[in-house]
């Protein structure tokens, strides 16, 4: 989402929104945080955070 609402030209965005200020859980490094009222987008490839595989835990089941 804040990839979107940073690519989104500034007349044309109502709002945005960290999903991931919803939540305790933290599974991922690198994800933006709000700083009065405004976030940076990460310049690191791809979506710029890190998961953190430990934290997901094991796998509920796998497709092959």
């Amino acid at each position: 989402m804040a990839h979107l609402a940073a690519s989104t030209p500034a007349k044309s965005l109502l709002n945005g929104m960290l999903i991931n200020m919803l939540v305790n859980e933290r599974i991922a490094e690198g994800t933006p945080e709000p700083k009065d009222g405004w976030t940076e987008v990460s310049r690191r490839p791809g979506l710029g955070i890190t998961v953190d595989e430990k934290a997901l835990g094991k796998p509920l089941f796998s497709i092959r």
